[in-house]
């Protein structure tokens, strides 16, 4: 369901050819909302113009999950006589393999959900931890509606630092102090450290704030789903942009500035495989690695900057996102390189717009998704109904990542609650995860044409449909270069070993 007024996406004069956490479309400028969302039950109408309400929206999803519930209650999905759960698409878990006293409905009471997570609420990724107040925000609205079935979400949140150790450390109090229903992640380092913890205890491990690919492992991992476009299909699209826009160019050189972690790992194997297959398009890559820890990534840069790349790609996250566009505009590689790129997870009005002219120019491959704060959207019905209920709960709304936790995430989590909530046994971790290995939902965010939906074993990905964008630094807003391609159904299953996928 789409708002029936809204605007479209342009290209700025000028403008060329064309997540860690969150990423999306087109994140810039705030846009002021145009009016306010109606509370009313009807749609109201303008002379002769339908006005669609969030009440319209609600009803629609409704609609959507009671086609979920009813092909999850068919036969032979959910759990059977040997207590195995199984889902589309070859999908099973054997839950006889639980640790001594699992409960299915641990941390589900007759008043309360308790959901866990963890994420960098100190360090140089504090940033992500917007991501958490969004959704928190979320939650909030949809308990002051009743929540799920009279049940109010409640969120506990850990601060991992983006450290593994403290992820793990935080996991362990999560169970031992909290007992949560599920446990989720904000990034790959943390969502990475836990996840054979969760998995051995049969505790859901739902849309990890991050692309990494490790999340599409229903077999080994089945308690673990994630939700952006993966960082593999990420890194494909860049080297299919530089095939695309600069065939009269190629091959060219790349100079590539990585986060030294596995998130980072993930993007340089992807693009040097893709580098490997193409040597006619690129016939080199220099890869300089920055520890996750600093701010600064100067001296890297300027090693970059040393071997005279034709390409620069900027894969990291955090505080290095914006220290690498500024020292790009020091060095000049904006007159010296032919394009330069940036991570998704950098889109970020956190980074982009604090890097003012600096991050002219820089493109990116989105999430499929829009974004709360890109002006085209500004009339659209969630979009506007997002911004005001931030806003009314004292937040920013031109904080990119507190839109995405509310608006993305939030969403998403509430929407899987609800299906699991309403399949034979009512709420349950595995009718939660059932829900997670079978949903296909419209998700208001996603831009037209991409899907959000999984298929067990056959489909372990929700988003694989993205496109690329350009950012203005004038009127602060990124800027689509097409429509949006989706994938759905193509990324390949990855089993994550020894940082890389084996397959």
């Amino acid at each position: 369901a789409r708002s029936s007024k809204r605007c479209t996406t342009g290209t700025p004069p000028g403008a060329g050819p064309t997540s860690e956490g969150g990423s999306s479309p087109s994140s810039g400028a705030s846009s002021a909302s145009a009016g306010g969302v109606d509370t009313g039950s009807t749609s109201l109408t303008t002379g002769e113009e339908k006005v669609e309400t969030i009440e319209d929206l609600e009803a629609a999803w409704a609609q959507r999950r009671a086609s979920v519930v009813a092909s999850l209650s068919a036969d032979p999905y959910g759990i059977n006589d040997k207590g195995a759960l199984i889902g589309p698409g070859q999908f099973s878990v054997d839950l006889r393999k639980c640790p001594v006293g699992w409960s299915d409905t641990s941390g589900v009471d007759a008043a309360t959900i308790k959901i866990g997570i963890t994420a960098p609420q100190s360090g140089n990724q504090a940033a992500f931890n917007e991501i958490t107040i969004g959704m928190k925000a979320y939650f909030d609205w949809v308990n002051s509606r009743g929540g799920i079935e009279g049940r109010q979400i409640q969120l506990v949140v850990k601060d991992d630092g983006y450290d593994p150790a403290l992820a793990l450390a935080a996991i362990d109090q999560l169970i031992t102090n909290d007992s949560p229903f599920y446990v989720t992640s904000v990034g790959s380092p943390g969502g990475l450290a836990v996840y054979d913890t969760l998995n051995a205890n049969c505790i859901p491990q739902p849309f990890v704030a991050s692309s990494h690919p490790a999340w599409g492992d229903p077999v080994k991992h089945p308690f673990t789903t994630g939700f952006q476009l993966s960082y593999e299909t990420e890194a494909i699209m860049w080297g299919n942009w530089i095939k695309k826009n600069l065939a009269d160019q190629v091959p060219v050189t790349v100079g590539a500035l990585v986060i030294d972690n596995d998130f980072g790992q993930v993007y340089a194997d992807s693009f040097q495989a893709w580098a490997a297959a193409n040597r006619d398009i690129v016939s080199d890559v220099t890869f300089v690695r920055h520890d996750p820890a600093v701010a600064s990534v100067a001296t890297e840069m300027a090693q970059i900057a040393a071997a005279k790349p034709e390409v620069f790609v900027s894969m990291t996250a955090g505080d290095a996102c914006l220290s690498a566009m500024e020292e790009a505009a020091k060095l000049g590689l904006s007159q010296t390189t032919m394009v330069m790129f940036i991570a998704s997870g950098c889109k970020a009005t956190s980074y982009m717009v604090p890097a003012g002219d600096a991050a002219e120019g820089f493109y990116a491959v989105g999430a499929g998704l829009r974004s709360t704060n890109d002006p085209a959207y500004a009339e659209d019905t969630f979009v506007r109904f997002a911004r005001e209920q931030l806003a009314a709960s004292g937040l920013d709304p031109s904080l990119e990542l507190v839109g995405v936790g509310f608006a993305q995430y939030g969403w998403a989590h509430v929407e899987i609650l609800r299906i699991a909530n309403a399949l034979p046994g009512g709420l349950t971790r595995s009718n939660e995860l059932l829900a997670l290995r079978g949903a296909e939902l419209d998700h208001p965010m996603l831009l037209d044409g991409v899907r959000f939906s999984t298929a067990g074993n056959d489909d372990a990905y929700f988003v694989e449909g993205a496109e690329y964008s350009r950012y203005d630094s004038r009127v602060k807003a990124w800027f689509s270069q097409g429509p949006a391609a989706d994938l759905n159904g193509t990324s390949p299953n990855c089993v994550w070993v020894r940082s890389r996928c084996q397959r």
